[in-house]
């Protein structure tokens, strides 16, 4: 071969060369154009279809349970006499108005779904997730990984996603307007007057609810997990690219690899912001904010993650009104608990208060019941605040009465009778704020000077755990130390006294609080006598009167329970002029008189039976 036929070869050869590295940088520019197309459709069916889809399904549940809030006003409302017509009228029109929203927005969420199949259909990637055909024939090796990672893109299909979607809403629609039946049913056997029958159907109603409700955060986490899953594909699309454009900078595409490198960074970094932040919502963090500025569907994405996060708050917030109802630590462990929540109990020993106030008879008759209601839920808030301080656990409200309990987890064993007597006196100190709340609602000074505490705590074994049917259940306690509980804050009534504890709690607590040793009584409906003491303050806190009173007092009791009456007598006294209104050294003085006539004998251990509760 001539030299000038070399040159040709060469020149040839170069040319193939240079073509085709033409055609390979054509080929992986298309595809890389073709991928981001396709990373960018899929951004936009997530936007057009299942963002807009779970922003519905979070309406629909903040809607059901604003029905759920009207429904039960509706159901108070018609246990306070008299009936409130109007505003009766005001709470069934919520309820139809936000039962007519739920089925109109789970009509549009079924629709989308609907559309996001015929979509798929029409479409050659079949939605969000794409089957992707590889560009490289069998047998090339250029990237495995990146092969591996197509193929395994084939498998998932956008299609079967919504096809699931469709009927799951529209079983969620049928619960809705069974609840919603149900619900019309209660009001109607309610205003008929039959409601031992609406009470069993409201039972059935809060099954439904809470099956509904189940129902719907199932699918709410379904939705955000095909987010996630959609998101984290778009990425790999976006980091497939960039592969691509550095094989071109291999070859030698400097000004391609910049463009692709520099668009592939603006796709790749907000998708990632967006992923942190879904792991961060995912962690129980709704204060991410997602700092994504575009005017392209990413930005319409992270704007509607934004208002999922909102609606998220806004569930939360509903969420925790009701968690009012219930001590929030009680329903940490519950939730906590492997399996769920399940009836039963263990046995432990606890701290129990039960306390109330005295006279509220006289000013209840003269409040509206705007004004009673207001000042049961002011009285019941300065009750509560110092057991929530003290880490005590508030068990329930029967009228004015609080009770509460202390204990393991939620106290330490060494603890739990001197929070409780802590909270005690600072509920006592809430006396006057109690008096001012009601002079202020009643304008009247005399029966409010009448109101008083009666705080009654023991300490001792009870059952705790978490207690009911299958369809409603309550964390409380039981055993014969509420019941002891309960009857010394009616003795305290009968003793004059705030506050009086038994003798079990007062040994664990005599090295940091004050007491005084009342009496020993039988209380009703047990045959053991129980010894009492009256809580006095914290150590180091009272006046020396006070400190004389109780020496006094306690040798009086002394005395008494031998039946040195003349002794007792004296001491007794001395107590009544150190404090003329010292009621329990009062009654013992009458006490003495009446023994004396009426000697109790020799075996008599100064025990004395309360008849009234």
């Amino acid at each position: 071969m001539s030299k000038k036929g070399r040159k040709i070869s060469l020149g040839i050869k170069i040319f193939s060369l240079a073509l085709s590295m033409l055609v390979l940088l054509i080929v992986v520019a298309y595809f890389s154009h073709e991928r981001l197309s396709r990373a960018n459709e899929r951004v936009a069916d997530l936007t057009r279809y299942l963002i807009p889809i779970t922003d519905i399904i979070n309406i629909v549940d903040v809607h059901v349970l604003e029905q759920e809030i009207h429904l039960e006003h509706i159901m108070r409302l018609y246990e306070i006499e008299p009936l409130d017509k109007e505003h009766l009228a005001r709470e069934s029109e919520q309820f139809e108005d936000r039962g007519t929203k739920v089925d109109e927005e789970l009509l549009k969420a079924i629709q989308l779904a609907r559309d996001a199949i015929q979509h798929a259909k029409e479409t050659e990637d079949r939605g969000i997730f794409a089957r992707s055909e590889p560009f490289m024939e069998s047998g090339t090796k250029v990237d495995e990984e990146l092969l591996k990672a197509i193929q395994h893109t084939n498998k998932t299909e956008g299609l079967e996603i919504f096809a699931r979607l469709e009927p799951f809403m529209e079983q969620i629609g049928q619960k809705h307007r069974k609840f919603h039946a149900h619900a019309l049913k209660v009001i109607e056997l309610l205003e008929t007057q039959k409601k031992e029958e609406a009470h069993r159907l409201e039972e059935q109603l809060e099954t439904e609810e809470d099956r509904f409700d189940h129902e719907v955060k199932k699918l709410r986490l379904d939705l955000q997990q095909y987010t996630q899953e959609a998101a984290h594909i778009t990425r790999q699309q976006q980091q497939q690219v960039l592969r691509l454009n550095l094989i071109m900078t291999i070859l030698g595409t400097v000004l391609g690899i910049l463009w692709a490198f520099l668009l592939t960074i603006g796709l790749v970094r907000p998708v990632g912001k967006l992923m942190n932040a879904m792991r961060e919502v995912g962690h129980g963090n709704l204060d991410i904010q997602v700092d994504v500025i575009s005017g392209d569907e990413i930005g319409f994405l992270a704007d509607s993650f934004s208002s999922m996060v909102d609606e998220l708050v806004l569930k939360e917030k509903i969420k925790g009104t009701f968690g009012k109802y219930v001590d929030p630590r009680v329903v940490e462990s519950l939730i906590n608990k492997p399996g769920g929540p399940e009836t039963g109990g263990k046995k432990q020993f606890m701290t129990v208060l039960f306390a109330d106030i005295e006279k509220f008879d006289t000013i209840a008759k003269k409040l509206t019941p705007e004004d009673l209601v207001h000042f049961i839920n002011q009285y019941l808030t300065l009750m509560s605040e110092p057991i929530s301080a003290h880490t005590g656990v508030l068990d329930k409200f029967i009228g004015t009465t609080v009770m509460a309990f202390w204990g393991l987890p939620f106290t330490t064993e060494a603890d739990h009778a001197r929070m409780a007597c802590e909270a005690a006196l600072d509920q006592l100190a809430q006396l006057g704020s109690i008096r001012r709340l009601a002079a202020g609602i009643t304008r009247a000074t005399e029966p409010v000077a009448a109101l008083n505490l009666r705080i009654g705590i023991t300490t001792g074994h009870l059952v705790v755990g978490n207690m009911g049917s299958e369809q409603s259940k309550s964390y409380t306690v039981l055993g014969d130390t509420v019941n002891t509980a309960s009857r010394l804050k009616g003795a305290c009534k009968q003793y004059g006294t705030h506050i009086m504890v038994t003798e079990s709690t007062q040994a664990m607590i005599r090295e940091v609080i004050e007491t005084r040793e009342i009496d020993l009584i039988q209380v009703i409906g047990k045959e053991e006598p129980v010894r009492v003491f009256e809580l006095l303050g914290r150590k180091g806190e009272l006046d020396q009167i006070t400190c004389e009173l109780r020496d006094n007092f306690e040798q009086g009791v002394s005395a008494y329970r031998s039946q040195a009456w003349d002794q007792a007598l004296h001491y007794f006294e001395d107590c009544v002029k150190l404090n003329p209104d010292d009621t329990p050294g009062a009654l013992f003085i009458e006490r003495i008189r009446t023994l004396r006539e009426n000697p109790p004998g020799d075996d008599w251990d100064g025990t004395w039976r309360l008849t009234k509760k």
